[in-house]
């Protein structure tokens, strides 16, 4: 969608940035909210135009005070790698740094059963 419509692929999320920003302002200690936020402002990049720089420093800044809020966030790593793996190579991006959020999100949810099986793939039992 982001490729062939930038205006509906700009609605979806500037419509939930609004209640993510109201949802951290209310809850600011909540990992979970900074991840949804940190990812609205993401999907924003590519159909942003100029504005994308803001939304980037947007996407990176709540994620990563969701990681400092929840250090074993699978969530907020996998986001976290996601940025990583979009950023240009020109702005310092290197895609071991992505593939590095991903091991560390992947052992976690494997650890961790609150995380439930299904955020990266499914159980086999």
């Amino acid at each position: 969608m982001e490729l062939h419509d930038k205006r509906r692929a700009r609605l979806s999320p500037e419509a939930g940035i609004a209640s993510a920003e109201k949802a951290v302002s209310l809850k600011g200690d909540s990992g979970e909210y900074h991840v949804l936020l940190g990812t609205l402002c993401g999907q924003m990049i590519s159909s942003a135009g100029l504005a994308g720089l803001k939304y980037g420093k947007c996407a990176l800044a709540e994620v990563n005070r969701a990681i400092e809020l929840d250090p074993k966030s699978s969530k907020a790593h996998v986001a976290h790698g996601v940025g990583n793996y979009y950023l240009p190579a020109a702005l310092g991006a290197a895609s071991t740094w992505s593939a590095k959020d991903f091991r560390k999100a992947s052992s976690w949810m494997r650890r961790t059963p609150k995380h439930g099986c299904g955020w990266v793939s499914r159980c086999a039992s």
